[in-house]
């Protein structure tokens, strides 16, 4: 399916009962600065979790860290998970590997229930570094969305002049 990350966790989504039951989105591939704007600025991301995955044992995932707060918050504990029947994220059986997980919502300290409104993505320092840039400065989703919205010739132009002036792009 070639979509965003946004559009196809919408395509999945039909109702209530279809979310609890639904699978997270798991590309196994690095994702744009366009896809990771679109995760972090226009859902209601409540938490970005940096975490340990493939783990064995009762806990099968360490959250580190939430990295959506303004100032990181470390959190160093374990937690169950649980994916529908039909559903499979081969970044979370990557053996002892970081993730960053997008929540909608947070988790209940013991265990995590993924939906559709969640995304997992295979962890790298420069995706941490992107996705805390944008999350600790709340500004700079309201002047991206407006600049996407002006849709002027300039617009692009500014957008990305804005993403390399917070070391986002080179």
């Amino acid at each position: 399916m070639d979509c965003s990350i946004v559009q196809c966790m919408e395509n999945s989504v039909d109702s209530e009962e279809s979310v609890k039951m639904s699978c997270p989105s798991c590309p196994d591939r690095d994702i744009s600065i366009a896809e990771m704007t679109e995760l972090v600025c226009e859902r209601n991301i409540s938490s970005v979790l940096k975490a340990v995955v493939g783990r064995e044992g009762i806990y099968p995932i360490k959250i580190m860290a939430d990295l959506r707060p303004k100032k990181k918050i470390i959190l160093d504990s374990f937690v169950k998970y649980q994916l529908g029947s039909d559903c499979s994220c081969p970044i979370l059986q990557m053996k002892e590997s970081n993730a960053l997980i997008f929540r909608e919502k947070g988790y209940n300290k013991e265990d995590i229930d993924f939906s559709a409104q969640d995304t997992v993505l295979p962890f790298s320092e420069k995706l941490e570094n992107n996705v805390r840039n944008l999350a600790s400065r709340e500004h700079l989703c309201a002047k991206l969305d407006r600049l996407r919205r002006s849709k002027s010739s300039e617009s692009d132009r500014m957008m990305k002049q804005l993403l390399r002036k917070v070391g986002i792009l080179p």
